[in-house]
């Protein structure tokens, strides 16, 4: 799920430090132009600091590829339902484990479903959580952040005598709303090394408190990666790569996300000026 694999931003966002870059300087050469736009304007309500405490064992599940599942009890803090039921239903990968667990309340006000990558670590570590769909009264609930497993009892050289606890903090809001993005890019040629090129790129989520990745690439070939938050709704990035040898033109993938998790991309093509023979 390409989704889930986006360049990684920073999960929790909720308390975004860092100002805006200045306009990076220079006469560009040629602007980037958009191949693909992902997202609307956000409007949610503002985030709120949540945590959930998750008691979990392992089933055995031929149904998925893993052959097992988590499943178990959890209790949570508003706007979560004090307490439910929780199961995972996908494996999304195998190495590491990395499924898709819905939470279901006990209270009928509806369930909700997170995305846990490499999933191990809620047996004794540290991770990362992400709600991506909800239904009846958390249809449009969105939220991320971190937990801390340990190990109760069992195991690891036998799963299905584990017992594990893992305990959520992050942040939740009934906003399922990507931010739109748009992105400039230019490049300018420096006078060395050769084929060396600044290329600041504009990024404007039309919100405040977003993270950032900006992604260069020649073809398939990995140039440049910045990542970041911005307290403003937009931001300058500028980086310095260095071209293939024979390379017109390079892309810059751009993607923001809200405090949430909700993300938008977009896709630039930049020409650059040839280098003096």
């Amino acid at each position: 799920m390409p989704y889930f694999k986006t360049l990684l931003l920073t999960l929790v966002a909720a308390a975004v430090a860092v100002a805006a870059a200045a306009s990076a300087g220079g006469s560009p050469h040629v602007i980037g132009t958009p191949v693909n736009a992902v997202g609307a304007a956000g409007a949610g309500a503002g985030p709120t600091t949540v945590t959930l405490t998750f008691d979990g064992t392992h089933v055995a599940n031929s149904s998925l590829r893993s052959g097992l599942r988590h499943e178990g009890r959890f209790t949570a803090a508003p706007p979560l339902c004090a307490h439910g039921t929780a199961v995972d239903v996908e494996d999304v990968e195998d190495a590491p484990l990395s499924v898709m667990r819905k939470y279901t309340c006990d209270d009928g006000t509806g369930t909700f479903t997170a995305f846990l990558p490499a999933v191990a670590a809620e047996h004794g570590g540290n991770g990362t959580w992400k709600i991506v769909a909800g239904t009846d009264r958390y249809a449009t609930l969105r939220g991320q952040g971190t937990y801390t497993g340990h190990l109760v009892s069992g195991s690891l050289d036998n799963f299905l005598t584990v017992v594990y606890r893992a305990t959520w903090q992050g942040v939740v809001d009934f906003d399922a709303v990507a931010p739109s993005v748009t992105a400039t890019a230019r490049a300018k040629k420096l006078r060395r090394p050769t084929r060396t090129y600044a290329v600041p790129t504009i990024v404007d989520a039309h919100e405040p408190g977003f993270t950032y990745s900006v992604d260069i690439r020649a073809g398939k070939r990995y140039l440049a990666l910045k990542s970041g938050t911005s307290s403003s709704t937009a931001i300058t990035v500028t980086q310095h790569v260095r071209a293939p040898r024979g390379t017109r033109a390079i892309s810059v993938l751009v993607t923001v996300a809200d405090a949430v998790g909700n993300e938008s991309s977009t896709t630039l093509i930049v020409k650059l000026k040839p280098a003096a023979t």
